[in-house]
This record gives C-alpha cells, structure tokens and sequence, in this order.
C-alpha cells in the first residue's frame, strides 16, 4: 500500500509567479516538445522568467536552465520530470498517458495513482528548482489585447444596478372585493 507524499514546505515565491511556472511546466508536459521551438511557442512566460526574454535567441537557454533544474532534483522526481517534459524522445511520439506510464515506474506504482499522488509533488520540486535559477529582474510578456482591454475597464459602480421593485409602480395582485 503506498501513502500520499507530504507536500514539502514551500519557499518564498510569489503566489502569481508559482502559478505562473505550473502552469507553464503542465503545458509543457501536455505539449511534449522539449525544443526551444517548443518552449517558446508553448511557454512564454516561462522563458521570459528564466532568460529575461521571450524570444527565439534565449529559447536554447532556457531548454539548459529546464535541463539543469531537472537534473538538479532527486533521483525519482528527476526520472518522473525527464519523462513527462519528454526530454530524449523525439517530438510529440508518445501521449501524456503513455509518458505517465514510463514515470510512474520510477515511484514503482500505477499510473493513475501516480497522477493522483505523485506528479504534483515532482511538479512542485521542479517549479522550486526552476525559481531558484530564474532571473530576478526578468519582466513577464504583456498580456494580449483583449486581456489588457479587460482589464483596463473597470465594472459598472453598483448603483448602476437597481433592484426591480423601484420600477413596479403597481401591484400585480387583482383587488379583492368588499
């Protein structure tokens, strides 16, 4: 019977800048294309966080810092990391089931179980590796248009919105007679 890893502590990350790398490292792991090609298009922000730039002449770097982070973890989350980022593969062959499937043999369970209990864990140990080695004065990529647009406009004052009993002036009740 295996047991639910203990979450280690976290270190001091930013809340918005930890979700900002899971969410990147999911997509990665859901894309499985380890190229700086790959990375670029799939992951901006990740690559901004790590190089300081988005673009296709840091993306090489930022595929090094991933790797490094990666083989800076321990031995069975740097296995699970290795597999799931598709790391030594060849571009999108293998689905993220079938990666699951050659990561849960390190933690020597299912894969079902592993995506249930374990890949966060390594999620989280790579996500921690990876905010040591990103770059403190990198500046994220602004968001599109349409985002900044929402953005920028603020919602309605509340007293925009009037309760409809102020527009009934009379009862819709018939009258009763005396």
């Amino acid at each position: 019977m295996t047991t639910t890893p203990a979450r280690p502590t976290p270190p001091a990350i930013p809340p918005t800048f930890y979700d900002l790398i899971k969410r990147d490292i999911r997509a990665l792991m859901r894309a499985g294309d380890p190229t700086p090609a790959g990375l670029l298009r799939v992951a901006p922000c990740l690559l901004a966080a790590l190089t300081s730039r988005a673009n296709r002449a840091t993306a090489p770097a930022g595929i090094a810092i991933i790797e490094s982070a990666v083989a800076g973890l321990p031995e069975a989350p740097a296995t699970a990391m290795r597999v799931l980022l598709a790391f030594g593969q060849p571009i999108r062959s293998t689905t993220l089931t079938d990666r699951r499937i050659l990561a849960a043999d390190a933690y020597s369970v299912g894969y079902d179980r592993f995506r249930e209990a374990w890949e966060d864990q390594a999620v989280e140990a790579l996500v921690f590796a990876l905010a040591e080695r990103a770059d403190p004065n990198a500046t994220m990529p602004t968001p599109p248009k349409r985002l900044k647009a929402r953005l920028r406009t603020p919602p309605p004052p509340i007293t925009a919105y009037k309760p409809i009993s102020i527009y009934r002036t009379r009862t819709r009740r018939p009258t009763q007679p005396s």
